[in-house]
């Protein structure tokens, strides 16, 4: 609802904001909620960050999503985002909490 709602209205997005929308949705276990706000965020700003990428690798880990992960850390690498030791162990977290 948070991202059709942002649409509707035509709000202006920042960065804090995003990342506080990801952010929140991983920490719920909402991790499809997550990505939807991280692409979002991707169509609509010149520049990812990697705190936004990072809550997102984080949202990947709590629900499992590997596959997703690696998608994320293959974005970051097309964005020209540096990963970090948060974004990179998020990754991993994912990775292990499915068994791949």
């Amino acid at each position: 609802e948070l991202v059709s709602g942002m649409a509707e209205v035509e709000l202006k997005t920042s960065s804090t904001l995003v990342n506080a929308a990801i952010r929140t949705c991983g920490k719920g276990d909402a991790w499809k909620q997550a990505l939807q706000v991280f692409s979002m965020m991707a169509q609509t700003c010149d520049e990812l960050g990697t705190v936004a990428c990072g809550a997102a690798l984080s949202a990947c880990a709590t629900g499992g999503k590997w596959d997703n992960a690696l998608w994320l850390l293959s974005v970051m690498r097309q964005g020209e985002v540096e990963a970090s030791v948060i974004t990179l162990n998020a990754a991993i977290s994912a990775c292990g909490k499915a068994g791949e």
